[in-house]
């Protein structure tokens, strides 16, 4: 599904930030989690397409077609219900450990099993705590088959893997931090363990997420940090982009939007996104 989603944008050229770091404002409230198996609210969600990878991805410049992401190919299984996987060999985590397809097995099972609110997604597939461990066989490191007991087909199955909450988790490293049976679930509330082009440095609830360049990133990125400042109210994001203080500033309401229209070193740009 497709979203209209406009942003304030000022030009980095007039903007008073760091010129290695992209500053946003927007709110920061409602965040519950950063682990894929639990966050379900816009601004993680959108957070961790920066920070973990699912097999397959939205296209950025047509949502509606699918492009390769951590897998590099993928094809029909054995059975009608079923899917086959190839993922990168190169890929690695931020951790350097790399993404294999234990990983994969490791990271939809967790969020079928902590049953967590996103879960009702991969709900779709039939999958249940009791039915997961059957669903897949990992072919070796970097293959493996998918199995579902739903009555879908292979172009909603694919569609339901680009969720967030299908994002590949690293599995090791999820471990050295699980409690209690939680698959690392309350260490990854506020830290990561992605293949994306960043990772999580800092998280201060309501006032800050700190993002860090991942240096085994695949697809390197652009700048060496994401800072997001937390401010609740809009006309103050608004002040801010006028100010140059911030980069971007999201989540702007019609009025703040129209009184931006003709600011000068700013530009408001709508585009559409695969996030709801």
């Amino acid at each position: 599904m497709s979203l209209f989603t406009a942003l304030a944008l000022v030009h980095p050229a007039h903007a008073a930030t760091p010129a290695d770091t992209l500053v946003i404002a927007v709110p920061l409230d409602g965040i519950i989690s950063f682990d894929p198996a639990e966050s379900f609210e816009t601004v993680s969600n959108s957070s961790l397409r920066n920070i973990y990878q699912t097999l397959l991805e939205p296209d950025h410049q047509n949502p509606q077609q699918l492009s390769p992401l951590a897998a590099t190919r993928w094809q029909a299984g054995k059975t009608p219900h079923s899917l086959v996987f190839d993922l990168n060999p190169q890929a690695r985590f931020a951790s350097g450990h790399p993404v294999t397809a234990q990983d994969v097995v490791f990271s939809l099972t967790r969020a079928v099993k902590l049953n967590k609110a996103p879960s009702f997604i991969l709900g779709e597939f039939g999958w249940t705590p009791e039915n997961i461990d059957q669903q897949f066989t990992v072919i070796n490191d970097h293959q493996l088959e998918l199995r579902w007991p739903a009555e879908i087909g292979s172009d909603l199955a694919l569609r339901l893997l680009t969720a967030p909450v299908s994002s590949i988790v690293d599995s090791k490293l999820a471990q050295q931090h699980a409690s209690n049976n939680d698959y690392g679930n309350s260490w990854l509330k506020v830290h990561s363990a992605g293949s994306a082009a960043y990772a999580i440095k800092q998280f201060v609830p309501l006032q800050a997420l700190v993002l860090e360049a991942n240096p085994n990133s695949i697809r390197k990125p652009h700048l060496k940090r994401v800072l997001l400042k937390g401010v609740a109210d809009p006309g103050s994001r608004r002040l801010l982009i006028q100010q140059g203080d911030v980069d971007v500033a999201y989540q702007l309401g019609p009025d703040q939007i129209t009184a931006l229209k003709n600011t000068a070193n700013v530009r408001i740009d709508a585009f559409p996104s695969s996030l709801v």
